[in-house]
């Protein structure tokens, strides 16, 4: 049994509960009563009582009904409980320490468990020494003593998780469209060209420019140029002091005219801190060019059956006109160079972009062959390399592609960092 001392938070009492680490032989309620735990309910991470449709045996009795934890057992009226109709279905109060009896508002006493002395010790103790861990992950200590055996089959887990929470963005992009899949790809694949530094502003050029009015023009190279760069305001004070920064304009002013079209502000992009081949610029012209060479966007994406066919979608490069020695419309021109699309940015496109969209596409059809192919595609990619994945590999982790390393950004990003061991397998194997 514990001292009264030691600190017990309540997600800890929800994880011993849901994963039935409890002695259950020979149960009573604080006031004496026989209770046999039938159904522990199933955990409810919304608002209301902690487990829903759980089952207890009181006496002879049978109930059916919410099963609600507190540390106190007085929580109950600290949280207002009392005054919630949500609550009155609830049959167990399952507390750490009993301090007071809660009483319906029939005025009849809520039977309450007390989990005190019920909890292995061994279990409050590796709970602590993870939580007071300040260390990059709080497992750092316990990793090279674990067996982890069952870590491939958790990074399989973790690696849908996080390709589920990247198709949120998309969905809501997909909506916003009327359900038009090849406009959401269009907005998808410009975000990504611009990176984190330009990716709002590139969404906001596929929404100015939307790629229903860029097909009309699929086949003229010049005037998709004029309507990307039109659209984004980045020619709106560009000095003519060429050709085609000449009969760009000019395009594009008959172009916003015709189709009363709306621009943007050049203020909206950023080029300080980013590498000349990353500028908005480069990657404005190098969509354009994507455009003009597949302007069957997602479609073509739907029939690739390799790894192959998918990295060399996107190669597009810049080889001859003014892009070829020029970075910005506002420098002089520079050595002549080919833009390309390079490796690592295309492994990112098929991780960040295809990948999300295609399991997405797959779940809106119920086909779950897309899928499978968006799995199949980031396990065909190399791990990528960043501190976090670096760092996990230290630990003895070590990715074997895209697939678990992405699952690895999302387990450090979404449960080391906030120290939700508890949802981790790792650390439900060294608390329990």
């Amino acid at each position: 049994m514990q001292s009264p001392e030691v600190k017990i938070p309540e997600e800890l009492l929800h994880f011993v509960w849901r994963s039935k680490l409890i002695d259950l032989n020979g149960l009573h309620t604080t006031n004496g009563h026989s209770v046999l735990i039938l159904a522990f309910g199933h955990y409810n991470t919304n608002s209301g009582p902690d487990f829903l449709n759980g089952s207890i045996k009181l006496g002879t009795t049978t109930w059916y009904g919410q099963i609600e934890m507190h540390v106190n057992s007085s929580d109950w009226n600290k949280h207002n409980h009392n005054h919630d109709p949500a609550y009155d279905n609830v049959i167990l109060h399952v507390v750490w320490n009993y301090d007071a009896d809660i009483k319906r508002k029939d005025g009849t006493i809520i039977p309450t468990l007390c989990l005190k002395g019920l909890v292995n010790s061994k279990i409050i103790e590796n709970y602590h020494s993870l939580a007071a861990a300040e260390t990059w992950v709080s497992c750092q200590q316990q990793l090279p003593s674990l067996d982890l055996g069952f870590v491939p089959l958790w990074l399989s887990r973790l690696s849908v998780e996080r390709i589920e929470s990247k198709t949120a963005w998309f969905r809501d992009i997909w909506i916003a469209s009327g359900k038009d899949w090849d406009q959401t790809f269009f907005v998808g694949l410009s975000a990504a060209l611009g990176l984190r530094v330009n990716k709002d502003a590139f969404k906001r050029l596929a929404e100015v420019i939307p790629l229903s009015l860029l097909n009309k023009y699929s086949d003229n190279l010049h005037q998709l140029e004029a309507l990307l760069f039109g659209g984004s305001g980045l020619l709106t004070n560009v000095k003519i002091d060429s050709d085609y920064t000449a009969t760009l304009s000019k395009e594009f002013a008959f172009l916003k005219q015709k189709h009363q079209l709306a621009t943007m502000s050049e203020v909206n992009w950023k080029f300080s801190k980013l590498r000349p081949v990353n500028f908005p610029t480069i990657r404005i012209a190098q969509l354009a060019r994507l455009i003009y060479a597949r302007p069957r966007l997602f479609s073509n994406i739907l029939t690739a059956r390799t790894i192959e066919e998918v990295v060399g979608y996107f190669d597009i490069s810049i080889v001859d006109g003014y892009w070829h020695d020029h970075y910005t419309f506002k420098q002089e021109p520079s050595a002549k160079k080919a833009k390309t699309i390079g490796k690592t940015l295309k492994e990112s496109l098929i991780i960040n972009l295809i990948v999300p969209l295609l399991f997405l596409y797959g779940k809106e059809l119920d086909d779950q062959r897309y899928c499978d192919t968006s799995l199949d595609l980031l396990e065909s990619i190399k791990p990528e390399s960043n501190a976090i994945i670096n760092n996990w590999s230290d630990l003895g982790i070590k990715a074997q592609n895209a697939k678990e390393s992405q699952a690895l950004l999302q387990l450090k990003n979404n449960y080391c960092s906030h120290k939700q061991c508890f949802k981790c397998q790792i650390g439900y194997k060294i608390i329990t």
